[in-house]
């Protein structure tokens, strides 16, 4: 009688993992079958030149600012988020912050 109930328990047991792990591979498949890009370096780069490659490759830009810098050109990126070298799927954000040139003294 016990080990009638171990068996039902074990193959219980099995039957939840065995779903699990081929859930887990299925939705896995799905979500890396989208096509996916590599975040290019835009630091330094002109605002329209940015938003054509952000465009071409897929993704949404969102200016989150501008702000002073005595290093970056006016209309030049200052800041990117996600760095570059991160893989992100097509349709994403990439925020930029927009250099408003040397401060005026």
């Amino acid at each position: 009688m016990i080990t009638r109930v171990v068996k039902i328990s074990l193959l219980f047991v099995l039957f939840i993992l065995v779903s699990g792990i081929s859930t887990h591979l299925t939705l896995t498949l799905i979500i890396k079958g989208e096509d996916s890009v590599i975040v290019p370096e835009l630091v330094g780069k002109d605002v329209v030149s940015v938003l054509e490659v952000l465009t071409d490759m897929g993704l949404n830009t969102k200016v989150g600012g501008s702000e002073y810098s005595a290093t970056v050109p006016k209309h030049h990126v200052i800041f990117q988020e996600p760095e570059p070298g991160t893989e992100i799927k097509k349709g994403r954000d990439i925020r930029i912050v927009i250099s408003k040139g040397a401060t005026c003294a």
